[in-house]
């Protein structure tokens, strides 16, 4: 009987710790902060202290000519507060990818988003990608 017990309270353990962890990781705005450089790949650059996941819900609310040191994703992307962003790879070609369904990209009135690719020797070009289902929308 004490066994039947433990093993139900293992389960219930199990189960609660996975609920907490896929939480924390889905549906959480990550909004960036810029606290220690411009570089996107920079967790204290966020304001979860983590590079956004493909889940998050970003938001850029401030200026910020932002680079990508390596490849890039996010679930939504909103640009707000009538901030002008720019993108643009840190070394070679880069990728910032939209995984949310719907309304993925969203540049609200006042508000720019600028895409640079840098005029450097090698393969220096930033792309953004819209997974399948993805949109864009623009007030």
């Amino acid at each position: 009987m004490k066994m039947l017990h433990k093993i139900k309270v293992n389960v219930i353990l199990i189960i609660t710790i996975n609920i907490v962890l896929w939480g924390s990781a889905t549906g959480q705005t990550n909004t960036w902060t810029g606290a220690t450089n411009l570089n996107w790949n920079t967790n204290t650059n966020w304001s979860l202290n983590l590079v956004p996941l493909a889940a998050h819900d970003v938001v850029i609310n401030t200026n910020a000519a932002i680079t990508l040191s390596a490849n890039g994703v996010a679930g939504t992307l909103t640009i707000a507060n009538n901030s002008i962003v720019s993108y643009a790879p840190s070394g070679g070609a880069v990728t910032l990818t939209l995984n949310a369904a719907g309304t993925t990209l969203d540049i609200q009135a006042g508000s720019a988003l600028t895409i640079n690719g840098r005029n450097a020797p090698g393969n220096n070009r930033m792309s953004l990608h819209f997974a399948t289902g993805a949109g864009k929308t623009g007030t």
